[in-house]
């Protein structure tokens, strides 16, 4: 999840939370409101109709208009002593003038007359417009919790989309870097502090890595220069010494011994030599290479170790096959995906290769699936084979990162498939 994703999640839960609880305050702090004035409304009837009553002004037991009706009710003494506060109470009553039954408010009173007969006085007013309000009031707070909620994320994240771009900017910077490209040191401009020093830090990083880099290139050139030497002249010198005819039988067979591993060893010395050029970026140039002769070509120089195990190799397409390439590359891709199919193949299986426009796949007959997850990996052989040093995949593998190719395998109907999408 991204940063910005992160914090924006986190303010939703604050603020809905938040907004939540000063919606519900909100809302029965209004409706509680309303209920009051209604009831102050009732209360002042109340004493209206007691006071003309006692005053003998208006004897009506019952009365009404728009805003209330009213009921003067005899009750006893008993009932007055339990009833003698006010109370308030709702419901369902049938209102003169209206049609049918609508939620009303009564205030109930208790007093007394001046030949002490208790009266029950009950002022009711109709609240269906307060049930209209608390409605209204319910939509309207939803409303505005709602757009409240998306007004204050939409200011947030553009605040914070701003305020960050500095650091979207440093990694966009490292997500492009590249040690071979010799890129320039990031040039973020912020007045923010953190982001000064994260820049500044970045900055010394890169120009460690560099430094490391360039040691690494230069201590591997010389190290394979200094080894290539060597070992021609001990491989002359075999070959020298096997030239001689007064050597004994057991004298060549040593001697034969020995030059196995010396070659094995200059082939070794080669590939990791060819790996390090191709990590650094020395097969730069690029032309426009056509893959389908090369792996021709390729397949009829290794026709001849193909026919000693018995395989048989068949290019299924005819179709041209041209790339943007290096042509040292592509010869080093194709013949090291053929090897690899030769080294893998059983006695007398069989080899095909075939593209199409995005995409060439080298099979070969196997017994058992590889090590996907390995196979890729440098000096990894998996089952020991005496001609293989472990690194031709891991060309080929550069090779196509290089180029931005995909290399895939997969084991499937008897057949190791290694696919390279363009």
């Amino acid at each position: 999840m991204k940063l910005i994703s992160r914090i924006m999640l986190n303010m939703v839960l604050i603020l809905a939370v938040g907004l939540s609880v000063w919606a519900l305050v909100f809302y029965y702090s209004l409706k509680s409101r309303i209920i009051r004035e209604t009831d102050s409304a009732l209360t002042q009837v109340s004493e209206q109709i007691m006071q003309r009553y006692l005053s003998g002004q208006d004897h009506r037991q019952k009365g009404s208009n728009n805003l209330y009706t009213f009921n003067l009710i005899p009750v006893p003494e008993q009932y007055a002593q339990v009833h003698k506060n006010l109370s308030f109470s709702e419901g369902e009553k049938a209102i003169k003038g209206k049609r049918g039954e609508q939620a009303v408010r009564t205030l109930q009173t208790i007093f007394r007359t001046q030949d002490n007969q208790y009266m029950a006085l009950q002022v009711s007013t109709p609240i269906s417009a307060v049930h209209n309000l608390r409605t209204a009031l319910l939509w309207g707070i939803a409303i505005l919790y709602i757009a409240l909620l998306a007004l204050v994320l939409a200011i947030n994240y553009a605040v914070i989309q701003y305020s960050m771009r500095p650091l979207y900017n440093l990694l966009d910077w490292m997500n492009h870097f590249d040690l071979k490209s010799n890129a320039a040191p990031i040039e973020n401009k912020t007045s923010v502090q953190e982001f000064r020093q994260l820049n500044l830090a970045a900055n010394q990083q890169v120009d460690r890595m560099k430094d490391l880099y360039e040691q690494q290139r230069q201590f591997i050139d010389n190290a394979a220069h200094e080894m290539q030497t060597p070992l021609a002249v001990c491989l002359n010198q075999i070959e020298r010494l096997q030239q001689k005819a007064n050597l004994t039988e057991d004298v060549q067979m040593d001697l034969y011994k020995l030059q196995r591993p010396l070659r094995r060893l200059v082939k070794l010395h080669k590939d990791m030599l060819q790996l390090t050029r191709i990590d650094n970026g020395v097969y730069a140039e690029t032309t426009d290479v056509d893959l389908q002769a090369i792996i021709r070509q390729s397949c009829e120089d290794l026709n001849e170790i193909f026919a000693h195990k018995g395989i048989t190799y068949e290019i299924k397409s005819d179709s041209p096959l041209h790339l943007q390439m290096n042509d040292t590359l592509a010869h080093q891709l194709a013949g090291n995906l053929l090897r690899n199919a030769w080294l893998h193949t059983t006695e007398g299986g069989k080899i095909i290769v075939e593209w199409h426009h995005h995409e060439i796949i080298f099979a070969n007959s196997g017994e058992k699936a590889l090590d996907g997850k390995r196979i890729f990996e440098r000096f990894y052989q998996g089952e020991h084979k005496e001609n293989s040093n472990g690194l031709g995949l891991a060309i080929c593998m550069s090779v196509c990162k290089q180029y931005g190719f995909q290399l895939a395998y997969h084991f499937d109907s008897g057949m190791h498939r290694f696919t390279i999408q363009f």
